[in-house]
Parts: structure tokens; C-alpha cells; sequence
């Protein structure tokens, strides 16, 4: 992949300047994969082929230690070769995500090593030696999504305009504003938002594994779980305010007849409780 074969579907392009990129190198002690100062001052922030996100400068600059504090307490990938232990994930950058919560990174001893942490397994992939090369990965090896993307499309935005108020950066939604204002309160920001809620706390990772355990034991032995829907709900107010929390509906499926059965809620807190009902 090479960023001059991309066509670019909605801008303006929201770049970086090298200057910038230098500048965060200095700031973090790290020097940046190869491919990555071309990618961010040439098609800068957004959406590569509807599913890749590159990180520029300022959002790596703001998230860099609040990602590293989440991979310390929560550590997932301890399947599969040993190809970065979560002694070394936690020092690592990450520089670009998927739509589907996969993430990319790179530690800054060996920058010519990018691996992905996906969202839906549980093992390290090794993407390739330096940016571009990761991205091609991403896009055409099957591993984070069936088939092939090739139609290199891009479509340009700005992080800035959609973050939380700095004063509150475990607020997702952040106070209430005029529509005008700001794009988060339309249903489409509203909903990314939502989703970067979900990702961050791997809630799906979460249901997933509770739901392995769950149907592995008594009448539930052998059924399979699909989700059907799911949503962001405000718990019942507390003496420290309202917590949110996250809430799916499953289809319990019979293994023999393939028909479902059953429908169970699942909920997480943000306070760190989970568990599954049946529905009223």
C-alpha cells in the first residue's frame, strides 16, 4: 500500500505536519515506525477503507498514558506464540485502530516490529516492519475481517471536535451542549461514541468469555449465545451519580435442533460487576 494510491472520498484532509510528528518523538523518547510521518502528513486522520484508523500526533499525545494504564490492568492476548508479553505491551504506543476494536502498536525499542491486539481473539498478531506494511496487513490477510479490502478509500475527520471535555476524561458523552456546537450529540456520534465506550472496556471480549463458561455447564451444555441487540444504560442513581453500564440481549441457540431456545440479558458495570439473567 502506498498512501498516493488511496482516493480520498470526503475531506478536507485533516493532516499532521512533520514538525508535529518530530515533536511528539522528542516528547515520548520514541522514534515512529517507517511509513507513519507519510501516512499522517499525506492522508492525516480518518477512515481507510472504511476500517482502519492511523492515530495522529495529537490523539497518540492525549491517549498514550490512559492506554497504557488499560493495558496494565487489563491484559487479554496470552494465547498464541510469546511475540510481545504484557510486560512489554504496557511500554508500547498504539498507533492506529480498527472499527472493530482490533489495535495497533509498536514498542519503542524495536519500531520495526508493529503487532495488532485484536479484539476478538486472544492471541498477538505481528502486522509487519513498518506501517504501510501493517495497514496492507490489516486489510488483506483475513485475520481481523473475511475477505480482502482493496478499494483503497479514505475519508477524512478530526478527533478534536469529538472529544470529551478535558476535565472529565472518563465522561464519554461529556456535558450536555447544543447540537451546533458539537457532533457528538448527533445519533451517529452518539453512537461512535457508545462503541469507543464498549471497546475500551472490551465489553464483548467480556460476554464472550462469561458466555463460554456459562454454556459449558447444567441445561446450557452445548448451546451456543448470539447476540442480538445492545446498548449503553444509566444504572440507578447513587450517592456518588449516575454510573454507566452496558447491557446485550443474547439468543440462546440448541446445538442439535439450531433453534433457539432462550433469550438472556447480560450487563456490565462500569463499577466492574457482570453477570446474565434470564428476561422478564
Amino acid at each position: 500500500m502506498k498512501p498516493e494510491d488511496v482516493k480520498v472520498v470526503k475531506g478536507p484532509l485533516v493532516t499532521a505536519s512533520a514538525e508535529e510528528v518530530e515533536a511528539l518523538e522528542a516528547k515520548l523518547w520514541i522514534t515512529f515506525p517507517d511509513g507513519y510521518i507519510d501516512y499522517v502528513t499525506r492522508l492525516g486522520e480518518g477512515y481507510l477503507s472504511d476500517f482502519i484508523r492511523i492515530h495522529p500526533p495529537w490523539r497518540i499525545d492525549k491517549e498514550v498514558d490512559a492506554w497504557r494504564r488499560e493495558r496494565a490492568q487489563y491484559w487479554f492476548w496470552d494465547e498464541g506464540p510469546p511475540l510481545l508479553p504484557k510486560a512489554r505491551a504496557v511500554e508500547c504506543v498504539c498507533i492506529g485502530d480498527t472499527l472493530n476494536g482490533d489495535q495497533l502498536v509498536f514498542h519503542p525499542s524495536r519500531r520495526d516490529r508493529l503487532f495488532v491486539l485484536p479484539r476478538q481473539q486472544c492471541e498477538v498478531f505481528e502486522a509487519g516492519p513498518d506501517l504501510l506494511s501493517a495497514v496492507d496487513w490489516m486489510l488483506r490477510s483475513g485475520r481481523l475481517i473475511a475477505g480482502a479490502r482493496r478499494k483503497l478509500q479514505f475519508e477524512a475527520f478530526d478527533s478534536r471536535l469529538e472529544e470529551p471535555d478535558e476535565d472529565d476524561d472518563d465522561d464519554v458523552f461529556g456535558d450536555p451542549v447544543e447540537a451546533s456546537d458539537r457532533i457528538k450529540t448527533s445519533t451517529d456520534g452518539l453512537i461512535g461514541e457508545a462503541r469507543v465506550w464498549a471497546d475500551r472496556r472490551r465489553v464483548h471480549r467480556r460476554a464472550d468469555r462469561f458466555f463460554a463458561d456459562y454454556l459449558n455447564r447444567g441445561m446450557t451444555r452445548g448451546m451456543t449465545a448470539v447476540r442480538q441487540c445492545e446498548a449503553l444504560v444509566f444504572e440507578a442513581e447513587t450517592a456518588s451519580g449516575y454510573h454507566l453500564g452496558y447491557m446485550a440481549i443474547y439468543k440462546l441457540i440448541d446445538g442439535k435442533t439450531k433453534k433457539a431456545v432462550d433469550s438472556i440479558a447480560f450487563h456490565y458495570s462500569d463499577d466492574g460487576f457482570m453477570g446474565a439473567g434470564p428476561l422478564p
